[in-house]
């Protein structure tokens, strides 16, 4: 371990670590880290050929190198030996560990070829690609194993839509209270963060949570969350249906859902796979569910144009239980206004009076989603929430993805102040603010 003497008097430590063919690493990123002060660099090789070395099926450069986000829960896959070197606190370099199972890179790259067959013979026919539908608990790894599927299907020359339907804490596309959808034309890096990055549309559904318990402790799936979730499925199916014939419509989609309990949940994932034609199904760590599946959907002929395949991966060994979500949500909500990693974000604050804004309430009524208008009495009591901007010629915000995000920061007699991460400049006309049930709070 080498000990770094950093210009404002903090002290970082790194370690060399030599990882063979197949070896794997797991890092985890203390919330903590510093921004900017830990990175992750493959040295350059010493034998006769070039050192492989991927990141959720990114590859690192040799000699450059990445910062590691705070939070962040990282896999490195070694292909070929080779030694990176971890820069850090002494806490971060704690949190490295060699996973004593085997890796499942390799299955997932199998799995990338199966996909990337379909996208070939979709080509060659002039037809949609796969759409594959990624679901199962939350504690499997989904979302990394969708950005790695994405990542090689980018490395092969594909463009596919990655769509992102879990709004909690570790939403990819948009904010934490969002679902959003973003094409993925090149290998997205450790230190990017796709919701900076990558031109996405989202929809706001003002919670992070999909579902809600019954007395009886059944799950529900909130109503909100169903009518948005509709909304931007219809959306992935118009692009595709309208880049058919294209390198776009070839690529197809990766779909990420957001875990599910019980019927209710199982009726809701089925209702996905018909409604956005659903070629493949990746079930991660949850058997009954892929059971309950693959009994519904895979028992046609596999050479019929509507069949199903459904496939499971039963356990994932290389995930670490991730940071508590009350203690990250704030993090994330820092990372999108103010920026993450190398991307600074300068947030601009405004003020609307409320003669020309109105401020809405997303609930459930009767298991329908209804916007309320907040009474005035009222309007001190979404200080911290996070909401959504929509502009007076846009149709219903029940309707239409948001032109910004904002946070509430102040209410007073003369209007409402918001913080927001773009420098847009919002019309003069009437505003909406739409709001829901997710605040950023912090120390200020």
């Amino acid at each position: 371990m080498t000990n770094f003497i950093q210009p404002g008097g903090g002290t970082t430590k790194s370690i060399l670590v030599t990882l063979p063919t197949d070896g794997e690493l797991i890092v985890t990123v203390p919330l903590t880290e510093p921004k900017c002060s830990a990175t992750i660099r493959l040295e350059p090789s010493t034998g006769t050929t070039d050192s492989r070395v991927d990141v959720a099926g990114s590859p690192l450069v040799a000699e450059i190198s990445y910062y590691l986000l705070p939070g962040a829960n990282l896999t490195v896959f070694a292909w070929t030996a080779g030694v990176v070197r971890i820069e850090g606190s002494e806490q971060l370099l704690r949190s490295v560990i060699r996973p004593s199972t085997r890796s499942i890179t390799r299955p997932l790259v199998e799995y990338h070829c199966v996909l990337h067959t379909q996208r070939a013979a979709a080509e060659s026919t002039l037809s949609a690609g796969p759409v594959t539908l990624i679901c199962g608990g939350q504690l499997s790894g989904k979302a990394m194993i969708a950005r790695t599927l994405a990542n090689y299907a980018a490395r092969a020359g594909w463009k596919p839509l990655l769509v992102d339907m879990d709004p909690g804490v570790h939403q990819t596309i948009g904010l934490p209270g969002s679902i959003g959808a973003a094409i993925v034309d090149h290998p997205v890096s450790l230190d990017e963060v796709m919701a900076l990055s990558l031109v996405c549309t989202t929809y706001f559904v003002g919670t992070t949570e999909v579902e809600s318990f019954s007395k009886l402790g059944e799950a529900v799936v909130g109503a909100a969350y169903v009518h948005f979730a509709k909304l931007l499925l219809d959306c992935v199916r118009e692009r595709l249906s309208a880049h058919m014939h294209d390198l776009y419509g070839f690529s197809g989609a990766i779909v990420l859902v957001p875990e599910v309990h019980g019927s209710a949940g199982m009726n809701f994932v089925s209702e996905l796979i018909q409604q956005c034609e659903v070629s493949n199904v990746l079930c991660v760590g949850d058997d009954d569910l892929f059971h309950m599946l693959y009994l519904r959907h895979d028992r046609g002929n596999a050479a019929q144009a509507d069949y199903v395949k459904i496939d499971r991966i039963s356990h994932n060994f290389s995930v670490v239980p991730p940071a508590d979500a009350d203690a990250l949500l704030p993090s994330r909500y820092n990372d999108y206004f103010l920026g993450a990693g190398a991307v600074g974000l300068h947030p601009s604050q405004w003020s609307k009076p409320f003669s020309s804004i109105d401020v809405l309430l997303l609930k459930e009524e009767q298991g329908q989603v209804v916007l309320s208008a907040v009474p005035k009495e009222e309007l001190q009591g979404i200080v911290g929430c996070i909401g959504a901007l929509y502009s007076s010629k846009s149709v219903s915000a029940l309707q239409s993805s948001p032109v910004a995000y904002a946070r509430v920061q102040t209410i007073d007699p003369a209007g409402i102040y918001f913080l927001t991460s773009t420098h847009y400049t919002f019309p003069s006309e009437r505003l909406t603010l739409l709001v829901g049930a997710v605040r950023w709070i912090t120390s200020t």
